[in-house]
């Protein structure tokens, strides 16, 4: 069973708040307002619950497997992470990084680097009913809290702040393991890699800079990414209109940007992984 199906079969309630989750969220992203963002939209999403469940399926049937809470907390947090990315108005943000300093021309930049605090700020603030912002959450307030958390730690450097999510937070009857959920979100976050995450016939129309040109290609190259059995495998394809220089060199860029996110994440957080009894290689 997919992490969906096993929420819908161990606790209704909770998966009909994913799912009104899930809802809001496509209505926050669906209208992307900075053209030169890849997909950060609920295809996004669907995708990095497809990777989890692959990821997760020799897990889910051990002892050790998500409870219902757990489960809910991660999909949350999958369908929340991105939505700071929809902010643009500057009371806003200053309001949300008040040391930032923000102007007309950094702005895209700014929400880009801190857009995971911005997507916990806006789950926050719902709770709190202290926002004119789209409501995005409006369900349990502790749980919130706890996803705001979560989502805001996908932009953060996890490995020096991982002391911060507890191993074991004990919340009504379960126990949630805050900092394995977190290092999930941004394993699954990592894969979201290939194709779909780019409309290439905006590059001919949009003026994006080169620095975010090079990153939609490297999403245009792949192919295909897929997990089974704990294994990692990423297509590459390149143009065969490249010369082998050119495609060497991209080779060798795509590889070392990819393959290094992809082993930073696992190595730096296989103690946790493995106690959990999750096994991934590439």
């Amino acid at each position: 069973m997919t992490l969906m199906e096993t929420l819908r079969e161990d606790n209704l309630d909770l998966y009909n708040d994913l799912l009104r989750i899930k809802k809001k969220s496509d209505e926050i992203t669906k209208n992307k307002l900075h053209h030169s963002y890849t997909d950060h939209g609920i295809e996004h999403c669907n995708r990095i619950i497809i990777h989890l469940d692959n990821l997760l399926k020799n897990f889910m049937k051990t002892d050790k497997k998500l409870n219902s809470l757990e489960i809910f907390i991660l999909l949350s947090a999958v369908f929340l992470h991105d939505i700071g990315m929809q902010l643009h108005e500057k009371s806003i943000l200053k309001k949300f990084l008040p040391t930032a300093i923000i102007t007309d021309s950094n702005l895209e930049d700014i929400v880009r680097k801190y857009h995971g605090t911005l997507s916990r700020q806006w789950i926050e603030n719902n709770i709190t009913s202290n926002t004119s912002l789209y409501l995005a959450y409006d369900c349990d307030p502790e749980l919130g809290e706890i996803i705001a958390r979560i989502v805001e730690s996908h932009t953060i450097d996890l490995s020096k702040q991982l002391s911060d999510y507890e191993d074991s937070y004990p919340i009504k009857t379960a126990n949630i393991r805050i900092s394995l959920i977190a290092i999930l979100l941004s394993l699954g976050d990592s894969l979201d890699l290939n194709s779909e995450r780019v409309n290439i016939d905006l590059l001919k129309s949009s003026n994006i800079n080169e620095d975010s040109k090079l990153h939609w290609f490297k999403h245009y190259y792949i192919s295909g990414v897929s997990c089974n059995n704990g294994i990692i495998k990423i297509n590459l394809t390149l143009p065969t209109s490249l010369s082998s220089f050119e495609s060497q060199t991209y080779f060798n860029f795509f590889q070392n940007d990819i393959l290094d996110w992809i082993n930073f994440n696992l190595n730096s957080f296989k103690t946790i992984l493995h106690l959990n009894e999750i096994y991934i290689k590439k």
